[in-house]
C-alpha cells in the first residue's frame, strides 16, 4: 500500500493513469460517493480500510508502485507513453494566433467549472504533459471539474490557457479570485465589470469588479479524451 504517498496525488494518478472519465466513476470503482470521495481527498474524512483497499488494487491495475522512498514509480513505461499520447481533439481555438511548431506543456492543477474552487496546483512530480500549437510561451494546461460549463465542456476536459494573453470580451477563461478561488466561464468585459457566464442553465451569471481577480486567463483551445479502454 502506497501510505507514504499523498493520498490526493494517488487518487489522480489512478484516475489519469486509467482514463477514468470522471469522479462519478472514479468513486463508484472505490466503493464510496463522489462527496465521500472528496472529503477523503481533502483530509476531512479518514479513508476507511476497504477504500484504501480499493485504491491499492486501482494502482496495481494502473502499474504503480511505491518505492523505498515514498516516490510513485510505473511498473510498465509503455502505460506512461499511451497515457501522454492517448487521442484527443481540440475544437476550441478562439481568436488566439496558433503556431506552426508543436510544443510540450505541463497539466498544473485543476479549474473548477462549478462554484469558485480553491486552485489545486499538482506537484511537479506528478504533472502530466500534453502538446499544443499555442504560441504563449508560458501557457500550461489545467483539468476542468464540475458540469457549470456543459453540454459544451465537461468534467476532466483539459484546457490550455494563456498567461500572457489579455482576455477579452466574449472568450473562455480560467478566473483565479483573489481570494484563491478558481473559475472557468465565459467571460464579458466592460469597463470595470467582469460578468461570468456558465454555459449549464442551472447556474447564475454572476458580476464581479476586476480588482475581485488575481488573474483572468484566456482559454486558447479544449482537449477531449474520447477514447476510453
Amino acid at each position: 500500500m502506497n501510505s507514504k504517498q499523498p493520498l490526493k496525488e494517488r487518487i489522480f494518478s489512478v484516475k489519469g493513469r486509467l482514463q477514468i472519465r470522471n469522479k462519478e466513476e472514479l468513486a463508484k470503482r472505490l466503493g464510496c460517493s463522489r462527496p465521500m470521495l472528496y472529503l477523503y481527498e481533502t483530509g476531512q474524512n479518514e479513508p476507511p480500510t476497504e477504500f484504501l483497499r480499493k485504491l491499492a488494487e486501482l494502482e496495481a491495475e494502473a502499474g504503480v508502485r511505491q518505492t523505498t522512498s515514498g516516490d510513485v514509480k510505473l511498473l510498465n513505461s509503455a502505460a506512461n507513453l499511451s497515457n501522454q499520447s492517448a487521442p484527443m481533439i481540440s475544437d476550441e481555438g478562439g481568436f488566439y494566433r496558433t503556431s506552426t511548431s508543436c510544443k510540450v506543456i505541463p497539466i498544473v492543477g485543476w479549474a473548477h467549472a462549478g462554484n469558485p474552487f480553491n486552485y489545486e496546483e499538482l506537484p511537479e512530480s506528478w504533472r502530466e504533459e500534453i502538446s499544443t500549437h499555442c504560441r504563449d510561451n508560458n501557457a500550461y494546461a489545467v483539468r476542468i471539474e464540475g458540469d457549470s460549463m456543459e453540454p459544451r465542456f465537461y468534467d476532466d476536459d483539459i484546457l490550455v490557457v494563456m498567461p500572457s494573453e489579455a482576455p477579452h470580451s466574449g472568450c473562455f477563461a480560467v478566473c483565479k479570485f483573489a481570494d484563491g478561488g478558481v473559475s472557468f466561464r465565459r467571460v464579458e468585459i466592460e469597463l470595470d465589470t467582469v460578468r461570468l457566464i456558465p454555459l449549464n442553465v442551472r447556474y447564475q451569471i454572476t458580476e464581479h469588479a476586476k480588482e475581485d481577480f488575481e488573474w483572468i486567463y484566456p482559454v486558447f483551445e479544449r482537449r477531449t479524451l474520447l477514447w476510453k479502454a
